[in-house]
């Protein structure tokens, strides 16, 4: 009994340590998939002649130790579809986005260079989105009204990409009803914005 109950207790602390182990990995790749892993490059709001603009995202890609970069325009503001109102945080994101966040893409297409270049009106929603208003997941093709500059601007959705694919969603999912992802020079543009909020 004594040998059997020393067996059963080292096996209990071998077991939390494997189950230790993988619940750390499993976090280790959210926070990586998240873009932790990496660098978040915010200008110093105190000095207003420092700006993130595409020389800085030039020189920062240019680095040999970056492997990808982004710019992030970030804006939470009010979005309309199907005369439904959502406040909902825009990212205007290129199309390296999906390389630094995990994006699993439904239905649909990405955001492209072309979209970038040509300031196209056009966007990625979540799969919760899509399905509270219009009860399917897949509404490729169908438009949304964002509020951005003071008036309300029509984007085209693209693509439909999965709900809580990165640990941003599933821990702000509760507080804010939808995620939507659109080229950042259009959001540049539409929001009367000149320079980046942050680069990636």
């Amino acid at each position: 009994m004594t040998i059997f109950g020393i067996a059963v207790g080292v096996m209990s602390v071998v077991l939390i340590s494997i189950i230790s182990d993988i619940g750390k990995g499993a976090v280790n790749d959210e926070l990586s998939s998240l873009g932790i892993g990496g660098i978040l490059v915010t200008r110093n709001t105190k000095k207003k002649a420092v700006t993130l603009d595409q020389q800085c995202l030039a020189q920062i890609k240019d680095n040999t130790a970056v492997d990808s970069a982004t710019p992030l325009v970030v804006n939470y503001s009010t979005v309309r579809i199907r005369d439904n109102s959502s406040e909902c945080v825009i990212w205007g994101v290129d199309q390296n986005i999906d390389s630094i966040v995990s994006l699993n893409l439904l239905h649909g297409r990405m955001i492209t260079r072309n979209d970038i270049e040509t300031l196209a009106q056009v966007c990625l929603v979540d799969e919760n989105y899509a399905m509270q208003h219009y009860q399917r997941s897949n509404i490729v093709g169908k438009k949304l009204q964002m509020l951005l500059g003071g008036s309300y601007q029509s984007f085209e959705i693209i693509g439909v990409i999965q709900t809580g694919g990165n640990m941003m969603q599933s821990l702000m999912g509760n507080v804010v009803t939808c995620f939507t992802y659109a080229p950042y020079s259009t959001m540049q543009v539409t929001s009367k914005e000149t320079s980046f909020g942050q680069i990636m």
